[in-house]
């Protein structure tokens, strides 16, 4: 009777530890499946931020173009400055000379107005002589 009991005993304990093992194993599995999916999931974000650092360098060259662009824009204003400067001052120096020409011409004038009186002067005189 013992033995029965002993007997009856362990396989009680082998029906508990059978139960445990069935359980283990489906908690391994369990397991095995959240890992399995944390891995898909690790793997997407690794995929995600590959395709963000290949957007974020393409943000970068278009940044880095748009600012060499940028510079060359204020380089050609520059150079238009520049250019604008120097026909503003050609346009003085062209004004000036103008204004000098006129003043010239008008000496002319009156030098030549003055020469047409003396030759009138100078025509009377000659008349006197002819009588």
């Amino acid at each position: 009777q013992e033995i029965r009991a002993i007997i009856k005993e362990i396989q009680g304990g082998i029906g508990r530890a059978n139960n445990e093992m069935e359980q283990a194993i489906y908690a391994v599995g369990e397991q095995e499946t959240a890992v399995d999916a944390t891995s898909q999931a690790f793997s997407e974000i690794s995929t995600a931020i590959e395709a963000l650092v290949d957007k974020i360098n393409d943000v970068a060259r278009t940044a880095m173009a748009l600012s060499k662009n940028a510079e060359d824009v204020r380089t050609g204003i520059e150079q238009v400055a520049v250019i604008s400067q120097e026909s503003a001052a050609a346009t003085e120096e062209v004004a000036a000379s103008t204004e000098e020409q006129t003043a010239s011409s008008e000496e002319i004038s009156a030098a030549a107005s003055q020469l047409a009186k003396l030759a009138s002067e100078l025509q009377q005189q000659v008349n006197i002589f002819k009588v």
